[in-house]
């Protein structure tokens, strides 16, 4: 029995520039607050928390007056910047610049659509800090769309832009336009009421056929992950399309025996949002189970 690495795996470059802030920060001051869930991984926050991390609300940020406070990589509302600079709050900003980005372009295209008496939708998860970020750039009026029957919110009558959250899945976004256009030629509209934004963070979509491949050529997959992560799911769906043998686990202490039988080769891969600790914790724990050797850099790619 052999381990495998996916040389793919673990933190993104925008939540590791944010873990990274939030380290530095600690390091000079043994103290620093963070507004929401840096990282959608336990371990991770719990390991960061130790370092002296707090995470905070925004009610709680409210009550701060002055303080140093972390955005993470998710993005925040106008608002929330502006509530900082009124309560002389200095501001350590983790977003993602893709996120930053999107942000931008979002409200440009509000802009557009407000001219026509047209709509914003936003492909994504309701409470998830990124698309209430998204949402808050065209006033809290676009229209959330997690399933394909939201698209009954839509009015067809109206031109549309649609947008997505940046770690959602690229094959159900591109479910989700199909519908939508043929929803939009249904009505005798013309193709140019509606129009789809590929918003989708490449490191994301890049990862799924590269992911694939990697399932389909282990005998079982570990996949750890935050069960709380948006682009864990994404991931670990579509290794589970590829190996039925595949476990989403948080912890090392998780792994059973019984899940080996018959297997010659363990595959371990993360989310963008998996430290490459906890990666290298499971593969400690499975080499003292079996007694195994330590994979070496010819056994990754």
């Amino acid at each position: 029995m052999i381990i495998r690495r996916d040389r793919w795996s673990g933190f993104c470059f925008g939540v590791q520039k944010a873990i990274e802030m939030a380290e530095e920060e600690l390091a000079k001051t043994g103290m620093c607050y963070a507004l929401g869930s840096l990282v959608h991984n336990p371990a991770e926050e719990q390991r960061l928390s130790k370092l002296g991390l707090k995470t905070i609300t925004h009610a709680e940020l409210s009550l701060l007056n002055p303080a140093k406070v972390l955005f993470r990589a998710h993005g925040e509302p106008p608002s929330t910047y502006t509530l900082l600079q009124n309560n002389s709050i200095k501001l350590l900003d983790g977003t993602c610049p893709i996120v930053l980005r999107l942000q931008k372009k979002v409200a440009q295209h509000w802009e557009l659509m407000k001219k026509v008496d047209g709509q914003i939708a936003i492909f994504g998860k309701p409470g998830h800090a990124e698309t209430i970020g998204l949402n808050a750039q065209v006033d809290y009026k676009a229209i959330i769309i997690t399933e394909l029957r939201d698209t009954a919110l839509l009015d067809f009558e109206k031109p549309l832009t649609l947008f997505s959250q940046t770690t959602m899945s690229e094959e159900k976004y591109n479910q989700l336009i199909e519908t939508i256009r043929d929803n939009y030629r249904a009505n005798g509209k013309a193709d140019t009421f509606f129009t789809p934004v590929y918003s989708i963070c490449k490191q994301v979509s890049g990862r799924l056929p590269k992911l694939a491949q990697f399932a389909k050529e282990v005998d079982i997959l570990l996949f750890v992950s935050g069960k709380n992560s948006s682009n864990g799911k994404v991931l670990y769906e579509h290794a589970l399309k590829n190996n039925s043998r595949s476990y989403q686990i948080e912890h090392a202490k998780e792994l059973k025996a019984d899940w080996f039988t018959a297997c010659k080769t363990i595959g371990k891969s993360g989310a963008t949002s998996t430290p490459s600790w906890q990666l290298e914790e499971v593969e400690n724990h499975l080499i003292q189970m079996f007694g195994l050797a330590k994979p070496s850099l010819d056994n990754t790619f």
